[in-house]
Protein backbone atom coordinates (compact mmCIF):
# COMPACT_ATOMS: atom_id res chain seq x y z
CA UNK A 1 0.00 0.00 0.00
CA UNK A 2 1.05 3.16 -1.23
CA UNK A 3 1.61 6.26 1.60
CA UNK A 4 -1.70 8.34 0.02
CA UNK A 5 -3.63 5.11 -0.10
CA UNK A 6 -6.73 5.87 2.23
CA UNK A 7 -6.75 3.21 5.99
CA UNK A 8 -9.97 1.54 4.18
CA UNK A 9 -12.43 -0.75 7.30
CA UNK A 10 -15.90 -2.16 6.89
CA UNK A 11 -18.02 1.32 8.58
CA UNK A 12 -21.10 -0.74 9.47
CA UNK A 13 -22.96 2.22 8.19
CA UNK A 14 -26.34 1.08 9.91
CA UNK A 15 -24.62 0.23 13.38
CA UNK A 16 -24.57 1.84 16.21
CA UNK A 17 -21.11 1.90 16.52
CA UNK A 18 -20.65 3.20 13.46
CA UNK A 19 -22.32 6.36 14.67
CA UNK A 20 -20.93 6.30 18.40
CA UNK A 21 -17.67 6.20 16.43
CA UNK A 22 -18.84 8.94 14.46
CA UNK A 23 -19.87 10.93 17.83
CA UNK A 24 -16.49 10.31 19.51
CA UNK A 25 -14.67 12.64 16.44
CA UNK A 26 -17.04 15.00 16.23
CA UNK A 27 -18.55 15.43 19.28
CA UNK A 28 -20.83 17.64 20.53
CA UNK A 29 -19.04 21.11 18.87
CA UNK A 30 -21.65 23.44 16.77
CA UNK A 31 -21.50 25.41 14.22
CA UNK A 32 -23.34 28.62 13.12
CA UNK A 33 -24.43 26.95 10.19
CA UNK A 34 -25.49 23.47 12.13
CA UNK A 35 -27.25 25.93 14.71
CA UNK A 36 -29.14 27.76 11.78
CA UNK A 37 -30.20 24.14 10.31
CA UNK A 38 -31.67 23.40 13.90
CA UNK A 39 -33.36 26.59 14.17
CA UNK A 40 -34.91 26.55 10.41
CA UNK A 41 -36.71 23.14 12.01
CA UNK A 42 -37.88 24.41 15.27
CA UNK A 43 -39.38 27.72 13.61
CA UNK A 44 -41.56 24.90 11.64
CA UNK A 45 -42.20 22.26 14.20
CA UNK A 46 -43.01 25.40 17.47
CA UNK A 47 -43.47 28.28 15.92
CA UNK A 48 -45.82 27.47 12.95
CA UNK A 49 -47.02 23.69 13.84
CA UNK A 50 -47.43 24.98 17.38
CA UNK A 51 -46.56 21.27 18.87
CA UNK A 52 -45.35 21.02 22.28
CA UNK A 53 -44.37 17.62 22.26
CA UNK A 54 -41.72 16.84 20.40
CA UNK A 55 -39.69 13.44 19.27
CA UNK A 56 -36.38 13.97 18.02
CA UNK A 57 -35.35 10.90 16.32
CA UNK A 58 -31.14 9.96 15.58
CA UNK A 59 -31.55 13.44 17.67
CA UNK A 60 -27.06 12.98 17.75
CA UNK A 61 -26.02 14.91 20.47
CA UNK A 62 -29.65 17.21 21.10
CA UNK A 63 -28.66 19.93 18.83
CA UNK A 64 -32.68 19.93 17.20
CA UNK A 65 -33.64 18.71 20.63
CA UNK A 66 -32.37 21.90 22.61
CA UNK A 67 -33.46 24.17 19.62
CA UNK A 68 -37.08 23.22 20.00
CA UNK A 69 -36.93 23.36 23.60
CA UNK A 70 -35.25 26.64 23.69
CA UNK A 71 -38.61 27.87 22.10
CA UNK A 72 -41.22 26.16 24.78
CA UNK A 73 -41.33 22.50 23.64
CA UNK A 74 -41.08 19.22 25.72
CA UNK A 75 -38.39 17.33 24.02
CA UNK A 76 -37.41 13.57 24.14
CA UNK A 77 -34.32 12.50 21.64
CA UNK A 78 -33.32 9.37 20.80
CA UNK A 79 -30.50 7.63 19.24
CA UNK A 80 -29.00 4.18 18.21
CA UNK A 81 -25.58 5.72 19.61
CA UNK A 82 -24.55 4.97 23.38
CA UNK A 83 -21.98 7.81 23.22
CA UNK A 84 -24.16 10.32 21.44
CA UNK A 85 -26.32 10.33 23.67
CA UNK A 86 -24.02 10.88 26.81
CA UNK A 87 -22.74 13.88 25.07
CA UNK A 88 -26.59 15.27 25.28
CA UNK A 89 -27.44 14.17 28.35
CA UNK A 90 -24.21 16.11 29.74
CA UNK A 91 -25.71 19.50 27.54
CA UNK A 92 -29.32 18.83 28.91
CA UNK A 93 -27.50 18.96 32.45
CA UNK A 94 -25.73 22.16 31.91
CA UNK A 95 -29.04 23.65 31.78
CA UNK A 96 -31.82 22.15 33.58
CA UNK A 97 -34.57 24.88 32.23
CA UNK A 98 -35.22 22.77 28.84
CA UNK A 99 -37.39 20.11 29.35
CA UNK A 100 -35.25 17.70 27.29
CA UNK A 101 -34.90 14.16 27.91
CA UNK A 102 -33.07 11.61 26.10
CA UNK A 103 -32.55 8.09 25.54
CA UNK A 104 -31.03 4.97 23.64
CA UNK A 105 -33.11 3.42 21.16
CA UNK A 106 -33.82 1.66 17.88
CA UNK A 107 -36.30 4.53 15.83
CA UNK A 108 -38.19 0.89 14.70
CA UNK A 109 -39.19 -0.40 18.40
CA UNK A 110 -39.97 2.73 20.56
CA UNK A 111 -41.12 2.23 23.64
CA UNK A 112 -43.30 5.18 24.09
CA UNK A 113 -47.13 4.95 24.16
CA UNK A 114 -49.56 5.17 21.03
CA UNK A 115 -50.29 8.75 20.84
CA UNK A 116 -47.58 10.68 22.90
CA UNK A 117 -46.57 13.39 20.78
CA UNK A 118 -47.58 16.57 18.46
CA UNK A 119 -44.58 15.90 16.18
CA UNK A 120 -41.79 13.70 15.46
CA UNK A 121 -38.63 15.41 13.50
CA UNK A 122 -35.60 13.73 11.41
CA UNK A 123 -32.67 16.27 11.19
CA UNK A 124 -29.60 15.08 8.91
CA UNK A 125 -31.07 11.88 9.50
CA UNK A 126 -34.33 10.57 7.66
CA UNK A 127 -31.75 8.71 4.40
CA UNK A 128 -29.66 7.06 6.95
CA UNK A 129 -32.24 4.24 7.59
CA UNK A 130 -31.61 0.81 5.58
CA UNK A 131 -35.38 0.18 6.22
CA UNK A 132 -37.31 3.35 6.78
CA UNK A 133 -40.86 1.24 6.80
CA UNK A 134 -41.00 -0.12 10.07
CA UNK A 135 -39.35 3.60 11.24
CA UNK A 136 -42.68 5.36 10.19
CA UNK A 137 -44.91 2.75 11.53
CA UNK A 138 -43.33 3.41 15.12
CA UNK A 139 -43.38 7.18 14.05
CA UNK A 140 -47.17 6.45 13.24
CA UNK A 141 -48.02 5.06 16.21
CA UNK A 142 -46.41 7.19 19.10
CA UNK A 143 -48.15 10.72 17.10
CA UNK A 144 -51.22 11.97 18.16
CA UNK A 145 -54.30 12.25 15.71
CA UNK A 146 -53.44 14.73 13.54
CA UNK A 147 -49.62 14.63 14.53
CA UNK A 148 -47.00 16.40 12.49
CA UNK A 149 -43.90 14.52 10.87
CA UNK A 150 -41.24 16.73 9.96
CA UNK A 151 -38.26 15.71 8.07
CA UNK A 152 -35.25 17.85 6.80
CA UNK A 153 -34.01 17.27 3.12
CA UNK A 154 -30.87 18.11 1.32
CA UNK A 155 -31.26 20.41 -1.46
CA UNK A 156 -29.54 18.94 -5.11
CA UNK A 157 -25.80 18.44 -5.05
CA UNK A 158 -25.20 21.55 -6.93
CA UNK A 159 -27.17 23.39 -4.36
CA UNK A 160 -24.89 22.18 -1.55
CA UNK A 161 -22.01 22.96 -2.17
CA UNK A 162 -20.52 23.28 0.99
CA UNK A 163 -20.98 19.72 1.75
CA UNK A 164 -19.69 18.57 -2.14
CA UNK A 165 -16.69 20.91 -2.21
CA UNK A 166 -15.73 18.44 0.70
CA UNK A 167 -16.76 15.24 -0.53
CA UNK A 168 -15.50 15.26 -3.83
CA UNK A 169 -12.04 15.87 -2.24
CA UNK A 170 -12.46 13.18 0.06
CA UNK A 171 -13.98 10.86 -2.34
CA UNK A 172 -10.90 10.86 -3.97
CA UNK A 173 -8.69 9.47 -1.21
CA UNK A 174 -11.14 7.44 0.46
CA UNK A 175 -13.63 5.05 -1.31
CA UNK A 176 -15.24 3.50 1.76
CA UNK A 177 -17.18 6.76 1.72
CA UNK A 178 -18.89 5.22 -1.27
CA UNK A 179 -22.43 4.75 0.23
CA UNK A 180 -23.32 1.19 0.72
CA UNK A 181 -25.54 -1.08 -0.96
CA UNK A 182 -29.12 -1.04 0.64
CA UNK A 183 -28.44 2.29 1.97
CA UNK A 184 -29.09 5.63 0.61
CA UNK A 185 -27.31 8.82 0.32
CA UNK A 186 -27.39 11.92 1.45
CA UNK A 187 -28.83 13.70 -2.10
CA UNK A 188 -30.52 10.17 -3.20
CA UNK A 189 -34.69 10.99 -1.32
CA UNK A 190 -35.81 13.85 -3.02
CA UNK A 191 -39.18 15.58 -2.19
CA UNK A 192 -40.98 13.74 -4.38
CA UNK A 193 -40.07 10.71 -3.70
CA UNK A 194 -40.81 11.40 0.03
CA UNK A 195 -43.87 12.93 -0.74
CA UNK A 196 -45.23 9.69 -2.83
CA UNK A 197 -43.58 7.12 -0.16
CA UNK A 198 -45.74 9.01 3.09
CA UNK A 199 -48.73 9.19 0.75
CA UNK A 200 -48.06 5.04 0.56
CA UNK A 201 -47.93 5.41 4.54
CA UNK A 202 -51.09 7.19 4.89
CA UNK A 203 -49.45 10.40 5.90
CA UNK A 204 -51.47 13.64 4.49
CA UNK A 205 -51.11 16.96 3.55
CA UNK A 206 -47.71 16.99 2.76
CA UNK A 207 -45.72 20.68 1.85
CA UNK A 208 -41.87 21.78 1.73
CA UNK A 209 -40.82 24.74 2.70
CA UNK A 210 -36.92 25.63 0.86
CA UNK A 211 -34.06 27.36 3.30
CA UNK A 212 -30.85 28.28 1.18
CA UNK A 213 -27.87 30.00 2.99
CA UNK A 214 -24.36 31.05 1.56
CA UNK A 215 -21.45 30.52 4.30
CA UNK A 216 -18.01 32.47 3.93
CA UNK A 217 -15.36 30.87 3.99
CA UNK A 218 -12.26 32.27 5.05
CA UNK A 219 -9.93 29.18 5.60
CA UNK A 220 -9.75 25.65 5.34
CA UNK A 221 -10.16 25.31 9.67
CA UNK A 222 -13.44 27.40 8.77
CA UNK A 223 -14.84 24.81 6.38
CA UNK A 224 -13.98 21.82 8.45
CA UNK A 225 -15.76 23.18 11.34
CA UNK A 226 -19.06 23.63 9.31
CA UNK A 227 -18.73 20.05 7.50
CA UNK A 228 -17.61 18.10 10.18
CA UNK A 229 -21.35 19.00 11.56
CA UNK A 230 -23.05 18.32 8.68
CA UNK A 231 -21.33 15.76 7.11
CA UNK A 232 -19.91 13.20 9.94
CA UNK A 233 -19.60 10.24 8.49
CA UNK A 234 -17.01 11.69 6.00
CA UNK A 235 -15.42 13.68 8.26
CA UNK A 236 -14.65 10.94 10.79
CA UNK A 237 -13.66 8.99 7.63
CA UNK A 238 -10.94 11.44 7.01
CA UNK A 239 -9.47 11.81 10.83
CA UNK A 240 -8.54 8.05 10.46
CA UNK A 241 -6.21 8.50 7.69
CA UNK A 242 -2.93 8.66 8.32
CA UNK A 243 -1.26 12.02 8.01
CA UNK A 244 0.40 11.29 4.91
CA UNK A 245 -3.29 11.22 3.53
CA UNK A 246 -4.95 14.40 5.46
CA UNK A 247 -1.65 16.65 4.21
CA UNK A 248 -2.62 15.37 0.45
CA UNK A 249 -6.21 15.99 1.35
CA UNK A 250 -6.21 19.51 2.51
CA UNK A 251 -2.91 20.25 -0.05
CA UNK A 252 -6.02 19.39 -2.48
CA UNK A 253 -8.46 21.45 -1.05
CA UNK A 254 -6.33 24.83 -0.80
CA UNK A 255 -5.49 23.92 -4.54
CA UNK A 256 -9.01 23.72 -5.24
CA UNK A 257 -10.47 26.68 -2.80
CA UNK A 258 -7.59 29.20 -5.06
CA UNK A 259 -8.59 27.92 -8.46
CA UNK A 260 -12.00 28.59 -7.87
CA UNK A 261 -11.02 32.07 -6.28
CA UNK A 262 -9.32 32.77 -9.48
CA UNK A 263 -12.40 32.09 -11.39
CA UNK A 264 -13.71 35.45 -9.89
CA UNK A 265 -16.17 32.71 -7.85
CA UNK A 266 -17.04 34.66 -4.11
CA UNK A 267 -15.53 32.97 -1.04
CA UNK A 268 -19.12 31.42 -0.45
CA UNK A 269 -20.56 28.04 -0.64
CA UNK A 270 -24.10 27.73 -0.48
CA UNK A 271 -26.20 25.08 1.16
CA UNK A 272 -29.92 24.26 0.25
CA UNK A 273 -32.40 21.92 2.52
CA UNK A 274 -36.50 21.64 2.43
CA UNK A 275 -38.07 21.10 5.92
CA UNK A 276 -41.01 18.66 4.75
CA UNK A 277 -43.87 18.08 6.90
CA UNK A 278 -46.82 15.98 6.85
CA UNK A 279 -49.75 15.22 9.13
CA UNK A 280 -51.14 11.69 10.30
CA UNK A 281 -54.79 11.55 9.96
Amino acid sequence: MSELEPVTESFGYASATHWSRVAEVVGSLSSPLSVTLARSVADQVVGKLKCESVLDIATGDGGLAFELATQGAKVVGIDYSDVAIRQACKRSRQDMSLATKFAVMNASYLSFADSSFDAVTFLRSYWVFPEIAPVLREVNRVLKRQGKLVIQLWGSPAQCSMITFGTAILGKYLPELHVPSGVNGPFDITVKDLSEYLGECSFQNFSARHHMIEVEIRNIDDYWLNFRTLAGTAYFAFTQQSQVTQKAVEAEWHNRWHARLLRGAPPRLRLDWLICTAQKP
